[in-house]
Protein backbone atom coordinates (compact mmCIF):
# COMPACT_ATOMS: atom_id res chain seq x y z
CA UNK A 1 0.00 0.00 0.00
CA UNK A 2 1.51 3.58 -0.72
CA UNK A 3 1.20 6.38 2.21
CA UNK A 4 -2.62 7.92 0.65
CA UNK A 5 -3.86 4.66 1.31
CA UNK A 6 -2.40 3.54 4.59
CA UNK A 7 -3.22 6.99 5.61
CA UNK A 8 -7.14 6.60 4.09
CA UNK A 9 -7.02 3.33 6.28
CA UNK A 10 -5.59 4.20 9.83
CA UNK A 11 -7.90 7.40 9.49
CA UNK A 12 -11.57 4.92 9.09
CA UNK A 13 -10.56 2.88 12.11
CA UNK A 14 -9.66 6.02 14.08
CA UNK A 15 -12.93 7.30 12.77
CA UNK A 16 -14.94 4.19 13.51
CA UNK A 17 -13.64 4.05 17.26
CA UNK A 18 -14.13 7.96 17.96
CA UNK A 19 -18.10 7.21 16.61
CA UNK A 20 -18.68 4.89 19.38
CA UNK A 21 -17.24 6.79 22.37
CA UNK A 22 -20.27 7.83 24.71
CA UNK A 23 -22.41 5.15 23.12
CA UNK A 24 -25.29 4.18 25.75
CA UNK A 25 -26.62 0.70 24.08
CA UNK A 26 -29.73 1.30 26.22
CA UNK A 27 -30.70 4.13 23.87
CA UNK A 28 -32.00 2.03 20.51
CA UNK A 29 -32.89 5.50 18.94
CA UNK A 30 -29.20 6.74 19.60
CA UNK A 31 -27.98 3.34 18.23
CA UNK A 32 -29.62 3.91 14.37
CA UNK A 33 -27.92 7.27 14.68
CA UNK A 34 -24.90 6.15 14.78
CA UNK A 35 -25.19 3.57 12.48
CA UNK A 36 -26.63 5.91 9.83
CA UNK A 37 -23.77 8.45 10.96
CA UNK A 38 -20.75 5.22 9.84
CA UNK A 39 -22.76 4.55 6.78
CA UNK A 40 -22.78 8.34 5.96
CA UNK A 41 -18.93 8.11 6.61
CA UNK A 42 -18.65 4.94 4.28
CA UNK A 43 -20.44 6.92 1.74
CA UNK A 44 -18.48 9.98 1.79
CA UNK A 45 -15.08 7.99 2.00
CA UNK A 46 -15.90 5.57 -0.38
CA UNK A 47 -15.66 2.62 1.89
CA UNK A 48 -17.88 -0.74 1.89
CA UNK A 49 -19.41 -0.55 4.93
CA UNK A 50 -18.33 -3.78 7.34
CA UNK A 51 -19.84 -5.94 10.37
CA UNK A 52 -17.09 -5.85 12.56
CA UNK A 53 -16.18 -1.54 11.29
CA UNK A 54 -19.82 -0.91 11.67
CA UNK A 55 -20.28 -2.12 15.08
CA UNK A 56 -16.76 -0.63 16.43
CA UNK A 57 -18.20 2.57 15.25
CA UNK A 58 -21.81 2.30 16.73
CA UNK A 59 -20.32 0.88 20.07
CA UNK A 60 -21.47 -2.67 19.99
CA UNK A 61 -20.53 -5.97 19.90
CA UNK A 62 -21.34 -8.74 17.62
CA UNK A 63 -22.39 -11.02 20.70
CA UNK A 64 -24.65 -8.15 22.17
CA UNK A 65 -26.35 -8.01 17.95
CA UNK A 66 -27.07 -12.06 17.79
CA UNK A 67 -28.25 -11.50 21.98
CA UNK A 68 -31.01 -8.68 20.56
CA UNK A 69 -31.76 -10.70 17.13
CA UNK A 70 -32.56 -13.84 19.32
CA UNK A 71 -34.60 -11.72 21.86
CA UNK A 72 -32.49 -13.26 24.89
CA UNK A 73 -31.69 -9.76 26.12
CA UNK A 74 -32.73 -6.28 25.08
CA UNK A 75 -35.80 -4.54 24.68
CA UNK A 76 -37.86 -5.36 21.36
CA UNK A 77 -36.27 -2.16 20.05
CA UNK A 78 -32.82 -3.58 20.41
CA UNK A 79 -34.44 -6.84 18.65
CA UNK A 80 -35.47 -4.55 16.27
CA UNK A 81 -32.16 -2.53 15.85
CA UNK A 82 -30.29 -6.01 15.54
CA UNK A 83 -32.32 -7.29 12.59
CA UNK A 84 -32.25 -3.84 10.58
CA UNK A 85 -28.55 -3.99 11.43
CA UNK A 86 -28.32 -7.92 10.16
CA UNK A 87 -30.75 -7.08 6.86
CA UNK A 88 -28.79 -4.14 5.74
CA UNK A 89 -25.16 -5.32 6.28
CA UNK A 90 -26.38 -8.85 4.13
CA UNK A 91 -27.78 -6.59 1.74
CA UNK A 92 -24.59 -4.31 1.28
CA UNK A 93 -22.72 -7.70 1.22
CA UNK A 94 -25.06 -9.27 -1.37
CA UNK A 95 -24.59 -5.75 -3.51
CA UNK A 96 -21.43 -5.44 -3.29
CA UNK A 97 -20.30 -9.15 -4.51
CA UNK A 98 -23.07 -8.90 -7.09
CA UNK A 99 -21.56 -5.65 -8.37
CA UNK A 100 -18.01 -7.11 -8.51
CA UNK A 101 -17.00 -5.15 -5.76
CA UNK A 102 -16.23 -7.65 -2.83
CA UNK A 103 -14.11 -10.57 -3.32
CA UNK A 104 -16.27 -13.29 -3.60
CA UNK A 105 -14.48 -15.51 -0.84
CA UNK A 106 -15.01 -12.42 1.74
CA UNK A 107 -18.82 -12.60 0.55
CA UNK A 108 -19.25 -16.49 1.02
CA UNK A 109 -17.75 -15.84 4.55
CA UNK A 110 -19.36 -12.85 5.32
CA UNK A 111 -22.96 -14.88 4.39
CA UNK A 112 -21.84 -17.90 6.57
CA UNK A 113 -20.01 -16.05 9.82
CA UNK A 114 -22.81 -13.37 9.52
CA UNK A 115 -26.37 -14.22 7.92
CA UNK A 116 -26.63 -18.15 8.77
CA UNK A 117 -25.64 -19.26 4.90
CA UNK A 118 -24.86 -23.20 5.17
CA UNK A 119 -23.85 -25.34 2.71
CA UNK A 120 -26.03 -28.30 2.60
CA UNK A 121 -25.49 -31.02 0.09
CA UNK A 122 -27.68 -32.58 -1.64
Amino acid sequence: MGDEKVTAFVDYHMACLAMRQGVDKTDVQDLYARFIRYLEYCREHGVIPGNANAQLAIGVSRHDINEWAKGVRGTAEHKAFAHDFKALMASVNEQAAADGILNPVLSIFWSKAYYGLTDVPK
